[in-house]
């Protein structure tokens, strides 16, 4: 799975933490540009979705084919979890698709000292983008920013994000770099992705 990218300026937080919502236990989240709510997708949500556009590009399309037509099949047979962020009017600004993974030691720079299996854990961004109409709000940056403390705050180990990304999406892999993800030493990126982490540690 590719992860997408829309908006691309860092973030400004009007609070260090998510503040708790008292209508239905969602996260209210204030990002410098729209208050936005973290819900967990569910059925409910298909309909609406069927208007989510990420862009036109190849890797923006399958993430828009993938929140109207995979999202939810994927949840009920157990593989990932899909959030959804939506504005105070019930639209969804974006979405993340997160799911267990590993890595083998040899590509994260860390030594046998350190981690003394062949894997270490990580949590794999199977997915990220954000709506057209939201794009150029510094949206991506604070999706990416609550990735990061969702599996900070994981009830088991967890090392690393990873994710995969088109080798001709330039613009994101400037993004994930400057969100401080690398590409793994000694790997041989593949013809159309690459890997990238993010040590959590």
């Amino acid at each position: 799975m590719a992860t997408g990218l829309s908006a691309l300026r860092s973030i400004s937080w009007h609070g260090a933490d998510a503040l708790q919502s008292c209508k239905e236990n969602t996260k209210l989240l204030h990002v410098a540009g729209p208050t936005l709510y973290v819900i967990p997708l569910s059925e409910a949500h298909i309909e609406s979705l069927d208007a989510f556009d990420c862009g036109t590009e190849p890797w923006a399309a399958d993430q828009n084919d993938f929140i109207r037509n995979e999202a939810i099949e994927d949840q009920h047979r157990n593989l990932n979890r899909t959030y959804l962020f939506q504005d105070e009017n019930g639209n969804c600004a974006g979405f993340v698709t997160v799911l267990a993974s590993q890595v083998k030691v040899e590509h994260t720079g860390l030594s046998r000292r350190e981690v003394r299996y062949g894997v270490a854990p990580a949590l794999l961004v199977g997915r990220l983008a954000v709506d057209k109409p939201y794009q150029g709000q510094e949206i991506a940056p604070y999706l990416m920013a609550w990735v990061r403390r969702l599996a900070r705050n994981l009830p088991i180990g967890c090392r690393f994000l990873a994710l995969h990304v088109e080798q001709e999406n330039k613009r994101a892999i400037r993004f994930y770099e400057k969100e401080e993800f690398f590409m793994p030493p000694n790997y041989e990126p593949e013809k159309k992705q690459r890997l990238m982490l993010y040590d959590l540690h």
